[in-house]
């Protein structure tokens, strides 16, 4: 349901979300008062049909990638970054974490920056630890005046620091983590589209491990191949076209146990591994943070678990 085209209204179990497309925004209002207040107030939100945008569809093989650059897969030279770079640039990639797991000196830093501004990429977001040695104006002009580099995030830095909301210094080590926050939610128009039809996270992902594995994700423990046998871009193109790579590519959050239910469903960017049952719906092993049929968030008062309420998924969906 929509408010005007730039608005969608998603219902959840006790509450629901207004998004506004167009501006990134968003309003959470609990069912009862949409009820009371709002629909008599504005009759015309019933039965209004869902925003009339055309289906989500893209043009890359490849939208987004992880990268881990070290000395193992040999990313860490530049004529084999310089190729990787050029293989995703094909698969029409837009958006690139880089990870350096491995410690870079300043200089030949610096020189591997400045490759990313040869290829069309969107946005480039850099992870490394920190080291005293990038704590310098040349290095924070490298990332400011870049082009591409959107953001910079040093971990295990002996400070915390925020420099113009583009280089980040965090006392913390880099971690996957499951956890879902509120303010990371994104509401706009390719994001609400694509979670219609595919999960928004798994979805035209490709990963490079610092061994090199050519993996969908981080999370994900079958590897396709490794990136030191990467010539071309069919070569990446047969890889990602394998349907065990798509595996997890279609399983959208209405096809998912509890997600269905959630009114942050299309905002939702969810890196656990779904668990695919022969109908096609899913389920997940870790439960999310938050839970929607009390709308509360782990560590709130009064937060229960989904086993609290006496809700435990398997394999079945019965």
């Amino acid at each position: 349901m929509n408010l005007f085209p730039s608005h969608c209204v998603v219902n959840g179990f006790r509450n629901t979300v207004i998004q506004n497309l167009v501006q990134g925004k968003f309003e959470v209002v609990n069912n009862e008062d949409l009820k009371i207040h709002l629909l008599p107030e504005l009759p015309f939100l019933i039965n209004i049909p869902s925003p009339t945008y055309d289906i989500y569809e893209s043009p890359s093989i490849i939208t987004n990638a992880i990268i881990e650059v070290s000395i193992s897969n040999n990313l860490i030279k530049k004529k084999n970054l310089n190729l990787l770079l050029n293989i995703l640039e094909g698969c029409l990639c837009k958006h690139i974490v880089v990870r350096f797991t491995t410690f870079i000196d300043n200089h030949r830093l610096l020189i591997l920056f400045k490759e990313f501004k040869k290829y069309n990429i969107h946005s480039v977001c850099i992870l490394l630890n920190y080291h005293k040695e990038y704590y310098n104006n040349d290095f924070a002009n490298a990332i400011k005046y870049s082009g591409c580099i959107y953001t910079c995030i040093f971990f295990k830095s002996p400070f915390e620091k925020n420099l113009e909301n583009l280089i980040h210094f965090t006392k913390s080590e880099y971690k996957i983590t499951y956890n879902k926050v509120l303010t990371e939610f994104n509401s706009n128009i390719p994001l609400y589209l694509e979670a219609q039809k595919f999960n928004t996270y798994f979805n035209k992902k490709v990963f490079i491990s610092e061994t090199g594995q050519i993996k969908n994700a981080p999370e994900c423990s079958q590897s396709f191949g490794n990136v030191t046998n990467l010539k071309s871009l069919n070569d990446l193109k047969e890889i990602v076209e394998d349907t065990e790579f798509q595996r997890f590519w279609k399983v959208k959050k209405d096809s998912c146990d509890i997600c269905q239910d959630c009114e942050f469903r299309y905002m939702c960017v969810d890196n656990r591994i779904p668990i695919i049952r022969d109908d096609r719906t899913a389920y997940f092993e870790k439960e999310c943070n938050y839970n929607p049929y009390i709308n509360k968030w782990r560590g709130e008062e009064n937060y229960l678990s989904l086993a609290d309420l006496g809700i435990f998924l398997n394999n079945s969906n019965s």
